[in-house]
């Protein structure tokens, strides 16, 4: 099991916070009604980094794909001759 960057729990209880919120506290003075804009654009760029993360992983795992095929292609092609 992949473990997950620092930042995943930071977006879960962002949302969880926002999840709190609702029409009976949203006007109410204080945190985090007052912020909850803040807190979505916190979640935004932390959501962010973690695509970039898992787009360098992707990436590497691709990389890994083609190279290992690559690798049993030519020594099945060398072994056949």
């Amino acid at each position: 099991m992949m473990r997950s960057p620092q930042r995943w729990p930071g977006i879960r209880s962002r949302l969880d916070t926002l999840a709190s919120i609702n029409a009976a506290n949203i006007l109410i003075p204080g945190e985090p009604q007052e912020r909850y804009h803040a807190i979505i654009e916190e979640s935004y760029v932390a959501l962010g980094l973690v695509e970039t993360e898992i787009d360098v992983l992707r990436a590497e795992l691709e990389h890994q794909h083609a190279r290992l095929d690559d690798l049993a292609l030519f020594l099945k092609h060398t072994r056949v001759s």
